[in-house]
């Protein structure tokens, strides 16, 4: 049976390295992201999550999964408009991991 990997944060930078690179070494990959992208590699399941918090509901992502690799964070917010950043950040950095 082949190993089966979520990658959370799959549609940042460092999560579609990965998911090209577990791809490539056979493994089968679910990525979990905020909205459906278009330009997906067919290959690759991804499923839906609400914002990264800590009342994310993560039990459909890892149904059936093997290993799981955390790379959604919150990162390098341009022109962020939240009242208070660095609450925001640990609320998702944080609380949510």
């Amino acid at each position: 049976m082949t190993p089966r990997v979520l990658i959370t944060g799959g549609q940042g930078l460092v999560g579609k390295a990965l998911a090209t690179r577990v791809l490539a070494q056979g493994l089968t990959v679910r990525v979990s992201c905020r909205q459906k992208p278009a330009n997906t590699d067919l290959r690759i399941e991804c499923v839906q999550t609400t914002d990264l918090s800590a009342t994310t509901d993560w039990l459909p992502a890892v149904q059936a999964i093997d290993t799981v690799v955390h790379c959604a964070a919150r990162v390098h917010v341009m022109h962020d408009t939240e009242a208070d950043p660095l609450a925001a950040f640990r609320a998702v950095n944080v609380e949510g991991t």
